[in-house]
């Protein structure tokens, strides 16, 4: 049974702690169980204090329906309501300016034989207001979304991927797609040769787009990070040693954090890998700010490791791009950091 559960956890407010030092205390756990098979795969704080959580349920495990949930929750996690989205997979929720919600949401189709699928599929943007009422819903053909955001403008931005048809050179081609208020595209940016698992709206009205290269071969400098401005000019464009980022936070001084893993050999043990470092234009460099903590060896302030490559799925992890793991092939995480 796969139980969907909303985790807060009291984080120190300042400074950075170490692996070795003992882990924030948890303040409280909410665990929400609406069908057998469930899962959450977003959650944001909401202006009143809440939480806003965006998950999925299956109707059965193998050939069932997926239904997105949104669920909402007071300040120690109480559901508030609990809204339902048949046959849609969830990807990524965000609250908006006037108390509703934005949600990120796709289908997804596969063809072929078994492990050489051919992935296909649309997404949706869907709005919803403060008690989680549809009040529209935006198809985005051909492609996955993975992060969405209002915008300045009183608009949105979805960041995903399009996946390419069958033969083509890449399997994918990541995408950036900004709309008005009612979800209607304005315009988009394609890169091709990659698939975004993460991204967000800056605090100078630009945008931030992360994620790996593709064919999805999980190699060290496959990930990348994208700065763009408000009109979608692309301002940087940089590679990382590592092989996929899956999350993006702005800093408190212009600078982006990120987060992903690779794998680091054949090990029964799973080791937490950390790189924190900071150079100019997103490049991390050894002249950079930052604590740095190597694993084996060091790049430029970056850990150094024997990647395994291996297909991806791009379905995986709720469709954000993470590899399948062979049997006893430990996950490696990483985290690093770039300067805007």
């Amino acid at each position: 049974m796969i139980v969907a559960a909303l985790l807060i956890a009291v984080v120190l407010p300042a400074g950075i702690v170490s692996a070795s030092e003992t882990a924030p205390a948890v303040a409280w756990n909410a665990t929400f169980s609406p069908e057998n098979n469930s899962k959450f795969d977003a959650v944001a704080p909401t202006a009143d204090g809440g939480y806003i959580a965006l998950g999925s349920t299956l109707t059965e495990v193998y050939g069932g329906r997926e239904d997105l949930l949104l669920i909402k929750t007071d300040d120690r996690g109480n559901e508030v309501w609990t809204e339902r989205f048949p046959d849609v997979a969830a990807a990524s929720v965000a609250g908006t300016s006037d108390g509703g919600y934005i949600i990120g949401g796709y289908n997804v189709s596969t063809t072929g034989p078994e492990q050489n699928f051919t992935y296909q599929g649309s997404s949706f943007l869907i709005r919803t207001d403060a008690a989680g009422a549809e009040e529209w819903r935006q198809v985005l053909p051909g492609e996955k979304v993975s992060s969405v955001a209002e915008t300045a403008d009183g608009g949105y931005v979805a960041i995903g991927w399009l996946w390419n048809p069958p033969g083509s050179a890449n399997d994918t081609t990541a995408v950036i797609t900004k709309t008005d208020g009612n979800g209607t595209p304005v315009w988009n940016r394609t890169f091709p040769g990659a698939a975004a698992n993460a991204g967000l709206v800056t605090a100078d009205g630009g945008y931030i787009v992360g994620g790996t290269k593709s064919p999805f071969n999980n190699d060290i400098g496959d990930a990348f990070l994208i700065r763009l401005d408000g009109d979608g000019n692309t301002l940087w464009n940089e590679n990382y040693a590592v092989p996929v980022i899956f999350d993006i936070e702005e800093t408190d001084e212009g600078g982006f954090v990120y987060s992903g893993n690779y794998w680091y050999g054949r090990s029964l043990a799973l080791q937490p890998v950390c790189a924190l470092c900071r150079g100019a234009r997103g490049r991390r460099g050894a002249g950079g700010r930052g604590r740095h903590q190597p694993t084996t060896g060091d790049l430029a302030g970056s850990p150094v490791c024997a990647p395994h490559p291996r297909p991806a799925c791009p379905h995986h992890r709720g469709g954000g791009g993470a590899p399948l793991l062979p049997e006893g092939e430990p996950l490696k995480h990483i985290f690093g950091s770039a300067k805007m």
